[in-house]
């Protein structure tokens, strides 16, 4: 096996799945996904709530806000839509904060892991406001698939 294997780079195989355009029209698609007032505070609130929670030595910084939003914004443009909805940033929470966090001692001692998002979540309201901030242009509208 290691013979039959260390001769081939694996690497040169590889062919691209799209080009330099596409990838800066969907970082633009997703770029001008709208995130309300309401739910940019939401996020706020999310990261800040992480520093707070008792099972958790250091929380998420104020990074990771920008992370958490960048992120519902590309939720939202998989969705199809041209705006963020609460469900986004909640989709897309638990894989932008999860590993951002640092356990108290006791915590690890227990072996416990990395507070749930539910739990997190369910800490917080949820905003409520306009369901869109602004209309969408075409409701069959989808981020290209690559």
């Amino acid at each position: 096996m290691v013979d039959e294997h260390s001769a081939h780079d694996p690497l040169a195989d590889l062919s691209p799945v799209s080009d330099t355009a596409e990838v800066q029209s969907v970082l633009a698609t997703v770029r001008d996904v709208h995130v309300a007032p309401e739910l940019r505070r939401y996020a706020v609130e999310l990261v800040s709530a992480t520093r707070r929670m008792p099972e958790v030595r250091l929380g998420a910084s104020p990074r990771a806000t920008l992370h958490l939003v960048r992120a519902a914004r590309a939720q939202a443009a998989l969705s199809g839509r041209e705006f963020v909805v609460p469900d986004d940033m909640h989709v897309v929470a638990g894989p932008v904060l999860a590993h951002r966090l640092v356990l108290t001692p006791e915590s690890i001692t227990a072996r416990r892991t990395a507070p749930t998002c539910p739990s997190l979540l369910g800490r917080l309201p949820v905003p409520h406001g306009p369901a869109r901030a602004r209309p969408v242009a075409d409701p069959h509208h989808h981020v290209p698939a690559g």
